[in-house]
């Protein structure tokens, strides 16, 4: 049966909207809290600093912690860059474009030399234009004007040929200053007279350009893997070390190491307040959009439990907020501190959900990293499956041994690569820590669910453990006082929890509400005959009067309930155990007596009916147990007709109309009932006599 208002066609917001006062004064005031909670957080570890400011007062960290050295590292792979020789490249263009210049200089020169019209001196100023880079462009002009062809020719196969013989060896725009020598040098040891040396050099000069060009994109590139090379410097911020003084200038060292600490916060104040909203309302949200879907009938329906989810949830984070104020390890948040309760009192399957989210949401918005968080939701569903089911403190502890190694194994193999903080390098220290850290909130953990279940009277595993103690108090009274009734109720527990068992429903529960079911028959014990040797003063009684009797012991039993603070759900076994089912031997006696058609309202037991899987068990098993016993033959087929008869009295009167029990729960719980009677009341062989 679904038991989410999700299955009843509402709407969210109209489930929100439908939500009783107090369910919404809740949730408002866990907003609020987790708000102030997530606030305080960000405005002591996060400070509003930008480069240039004044700082306002001394900041120390808060964690031990490394950190990339970005001004350092950057100093060195700049150091790297300089080392870089620069690569060129040889444009052999240049080549035939000087060649072709010195050339086309010297076709013009002998054009100059062979007009006879035009002057010397013009013919002198058309070559010194053409020597503009030279400095001796004069005098070299006059030179090559008045010199003989022999040595003219000379001249110009020595430029060529020596240019040629430059640019062959390469050209960088650095060495241009010492091509001069280089080319007078090579000049003067082809042909050894100065004159001819210092006309060939200064044509080449005024010709010459590098033809080697530096090749800026093979040279980056290179440097970009020169600076890759450079191990980034890693330098230790340790917990308390003064980060910046107070009137300091903040600079960039300062604000790495801020970001390093996570002390630096890039948003404004308001942004900040909008997240620190946001997280409360998100979660919130989330929990409720979860009961609407797949919610828990007791988390609506019964308000100690709703308004208990939200104190966990408030205690959980707020314990975190408190270990990140005493140390900023992630190895000693509580891990299983609201897991476990959460288990207990919602079941496992809401579990997975409900410790998902709230680590996921708190974790991350305090600053954990996503392998830690990781770490403890992987953990947690270990701990599910252990925590799952116990029965005794003994067992539990086992348990939360289990889940304390699964924790610190966990933590290794999530945190097993390098990490920039010191203390993920010390494996069996984060291990040891997280051992104790699961250990510890284990125990801590059971603490919160005994503080929990009396002070609200709520209903535990442990608690039903310590109800079904045959020793303590009350079971003890019931023993003493209705002894036949007692024994009525251990053969009802029998029954009845091996048919819940059976339909998978809580067998504890079931068995544990069967010895209170009848817990009022402890003020008038005699008026039952299962507590008289034979008799039942009922049948002494008036008709009228033998129905109010035995109509009180429901009254009696939910008196005695309140007085010993069991809790709602046992109690539950008392009032619906008989539902609304009618006292038929009493009716059928005023029937037959007054010989009239009366009506059997009046002769009802008051109800309710059965509302849970477990009640209903309860009221079958309760009426078979009664009626095997009036049997004077115990056989299968005398029992497998009983229970059908019981089973099909029930449904025909509409006692089951309330449970979720299924047609197919009803055959199982039949098979079981037959079952265990068969067990409980097998024929015993007759052995013979001893002879004395």
């Amino acid at each position: 049966m679904d038991g989410s208002p999700a299955s009843s066609n509402i709407s969210f917001a109209g489930f929100i909207k439908n939500l009783k006062r107090n369910y919404l004064l809740t949730c408002i005031i866990s907003v609020l809290i987790l708000f102030v909670i997530f606030y305080s957080y960000f405005l002591s570890y996060r400070t509003f600093l930008k480069e240039g400011d004044i700082v306002p007062y001394d900041i120390n960290s808060p964690i031990t912690v490394r950190y990339t050295d970005k001004e350092e590292t950057e100093k060195l792979r700049k150091q790297a860059e300089e080392k870089v020789p620069v690569i060129y490249r040889k444009n052999t263009s240049v080549d035939e474009t000087v060649i072709s210049d010195i050339e086309n200089f010297f076709l013009i020169l002998k054009t100059e030399r062979k007009n006879k019209i035009k002057k010397t001196e013009d013919k002198l100023s058309v070559i010194e234009k053409l020597l503009r880079e030279s400095q001796k462009s004069g005098k070299i002009a006059e030179f090559l004007i008045s010199v003989d062809d022999k040595n003219l020719t000379l001249v110009q196969n020595l430029s060529i040929n020596l240019s040629r013989e430059l640019l062959k060896a390469g050209i960088q725009e650095a060495e241009l200053g010492e091509i001069p020598q280089k080319a007078k040098n090579l000049a003067l040891s082809k042909d050894s007279r100065e004159s001819i040396a210092d006309v060939a050099t200064e044509i080449i000069m005024t010709y010459i350009r590098p033809n080697f060009m530096i090749d800026e994109e093979a040279t980056d590139r290179l440097k970009e893997e020169a600076r890759q090379k450079i191990v980034p410097v890693i330098n230790t911020i340790l917990r308390n070390e003064k980060i910046a003084q107070k009137g300091e200038r903040v600079t960039p060292k300062i604000l790495d190491k801020l970001k390093a600490t996570g002390m630096l916060s890039s948003n404004n104040r308001t942004l900040l307040w909008i997240i620190s909203i946001t997280y409360p309302l998100f979660l919130t949200l989330l929990i409720l959009f979860y009961i609407y879907k797949l919610g828990n009938g007791k988390i609506i329906s019964d308000f100690r439990y709703f308004v208990l989810l939200y104190a966990f949830i408030l205690l959980f984070v707020a314990i975190v907020r408190f270990t990140i104020t005493i140390s900023f390890s992630p190895f000693i948040i509580p891990a299983f501190i609201f897991l476990i309760p959460v288990i207990v009192l919602y079941g496992s399957k809401h579990a997975l959900f409900l410790n998902s989210a709230v680590l996921l949401i708190s974790l991350l918005a305090f600053g954990y990293d996503i392998s830690i968080t990781a770490a403890y939701v992987v953990a947690g569903l270990f701990a599910i499956m252990f925590f799952s089911r116990f029965r005794t403190l003994s067992e539990f502890m086992t348990k939360s041994l289990y889940s304390a190694i699964i924790l610190s194994l966990v933590m290794l193999l999530f945190n097993s690569f390098p990490q920039e903080n010191p203390l993920y390098a010390n494996k069996f220290l984060f291990m040891g820590i997280s051992f104790v850290n699961g250990f510890v909130s284990c125990l801590l953990a059971i603490g919160i669910i005994f503080t929990a279940e009396h002070c609200l009277n709520l209903l535990t595993p442990l608690r039903l453990f310590e109800l079904s103690d045959p020793n303590s108090l009350i079971l003890r009274k019931l023993f003493e006082s209705a002894p036949g009734t007692y024994q009525h109720s251990v053969v009802v527990a029998n029954l009845s929890s091996h048919a819940a068992e059976a339909i998978g429903c809580d067998s504890l529960l079931t068995r544990v509400g069967s010895y209170y079911h009848d817990l009022g028959k402890i003020e008038d014990p005699l008026l039952y005959s299962e507590n008289s040797s034979g008799g039942n003063l009922l049948d002494k009684m008036d008709a009228l009067s033998a129905l109010s009797k035995i109509k009180s012991h429901i009254l009696a039993g939910l008196k005695i309930a309140n007085e010993y603070k069991l809790p709602t759900e046992i109690k539950n076994f008392i009032t619906e155990h008989h539902g609304t089912s009618k006292i038929s031997f009493i009716y059928d006696k005023v029937k037959s007596e007054r010989n009239l058609n009366i009506n059997d309202k009046s002769f009802r037991y008051d109800g309710p009916k059965p509302q849970s899987r477990e009640t209903a068990i309860v009221m079958l098993a309760d009426s078979t147990e009664a009626s095997v016993r009036s049997l004077k033959e115990i056989r299968t087929e005398t029992l497998e007709k009983l229970v059908d008869n019981i089973i099909k009295a029930k449904l025909s009167d509409g006692q089951l109309d309330d449970t979720p029990l299924t047609l197919k729960d009803l055959s199982i719980i039949r098979e079981s009932f037959v079952s265990t009677l068969s067990s409980l009341y097998h024929t015993r062989i007759a052995y013979p006599e001893e002879k004395t």
